[in-house]
C-alpha cells in the first residue's frame, strides 16, 4: 500500500494541483494586496458594532439554552424528591424507585453535559472578543503584525478566494 502511495504521489509531481508556492511569496502579495485597503473610521464603528450585536446574540442565545436546562434539571430533581417520599410513604417500592431514579438521573446527566457544552461556547465567545482583531490592527502595516495573526489572517483570506474554495 505505501509503494502504491509513493508511486502515485511521484506520478502526480509534474501535475498543475501539485504545485505549490512558498509562504514568504504568499505573504508578499498579500502585503501589497492588503496595503492597498483603508477603512474609514465610519467603517470601522459599523464594524464593531455588528460585531458586538452578534456577540451579544450568541450569548443571549446559550444563557437562554442554559436557563432552560436549569429549569429542566431541577424539574428532574423534584420527581425524584418527590417518589423519595412516595417510597418513604410506602405508595411505591424500592424497585421501582431505584429504576426510576436511575432514569431520570441519566437523564440529569445529559442536560448537565448539554449545559457544559453550552457554557464551553459561552466562554469561546468571551474569547473570540478580546481575541479579535484589535481596530489598531486593521490599520497596522503586515510588517508589524505578529506572524500568527498574519497567517491567521491569510488563511482568512485564502478560504474566502475561489482558489481557496476549489481546494476544499
Amino acid at each position: 500500500m505505501v509503494k502504491y502511495c509513493t508511486l502515485a504521489a511521484r506520478a502526480s509531481r509534474g501535475s498543475a494541483r501539485s504545485r505549490y508556492t512558498r509562504e514568504e511569496v504568499l505573504e508578499e502579495k498579500f502585503t501589497s494586496l492588503l496595503k492597498g485597503i483603508a477603512f474609514s473610521d465610519d467603517t470601522l464603528a459599523w464594524v464593531r458594532q455588528a460585531l458586538r450585536e452578534s456577540h451579544r446574540d450568541e450569548r443571549q442565545f446559550h444563557d437562554d439554552a442554559i436557563a432552560k436546562l436549569q429549569r429542566e434539571h431541577g424539574r428532574f430533581q423534584d420527581r425524584v424528591d418527590a417518589m423519595y417520599e412516595d417510597k418513604l410513604d410506602g405508595r411505591i417500592g424500592n424497585d421501582f424507585f431505584d429504576a426510576k431514579a436511575a432514569e431520570m438521573r441519566a437523564a440529569q446527566g445529559a442536560i448537565m453535559r448539554d449545559m457544559a457544552a453550552h457554557q464551553t461556547a459561552t466562554a469561546a465567545i468571551s474569547r473570540k472578543a478580546s481575541n479579535s482583531w484589535s481596530w489598531r490592527t486593521m490599520r497596522t502595516p503586515c510588517s508589524r503584525v505578529s506572524p500568527q495573526r498574519r497567517n491567521e489572517s491569510s488563511w482568512i483570506l485564502y478560504s474566502r478566494t475561489a482558489l481557496g474554495k476549489a481546494a476544499t
